[in-house]
This record gives C-alpha cells, structure tokens and sequence, in this order.
C-alpha cells in the first residue's frame, strides 16, 4: 500500500484574470475569420496516388476445403 493520501492541492488565483466580454469574442473572431484560409499552395495530380492492394493471405484456402451448404 502507498503511504500517499490524496488531498486538494491549494490554488493561488491569480488577480490579473478579467473576464472577456461579448464583444471582446465577437471581434476576435472578426479577425481569425477575415484571414484567407486558402492553402499556400494546391494539390497537384502527382501529390497523391491510390495505395496498393494488399498483399495476399498467408493463408491458403483452397476450394475443396469448404464444404457446400446444405438446404433442407
């Protein structure tokens, strides 16, 4: 068993903290929304190709080895 208890460590608040207003959000996000997102540059053909199918299984299954459903 530990010899550690859990217990709240105490918090100082800092006093530099202020609430941000409405107004304060909706300019902030004014400005983060009037800057162009368009990529630097675009995707060109050659950037990206299908990847290759995956290799066969290890795994040999050969046809005699199922065997038929039976219907009634």
């Amino acid at each position: 068993m530990s010899n550690q208890i859990a217990a709240p460590i105490p918090i100082a608040l800092r006093r530099e903290t202020r609430i941000i207003t409405t107004d304060e959000v909706v300019a902030g996000v004014q400005q983060s929304t009037a800057v162009s997102s368009t990529p630097v540059r675009g995707i060109k053909e050659d950037d990206y190709s299908v990847p290759a199918p995956p290799p066969p299984s290890p795994i040999n299954f050969p046809r005699e080895s199922w065997t038929p459903m039976k219907r009634h």
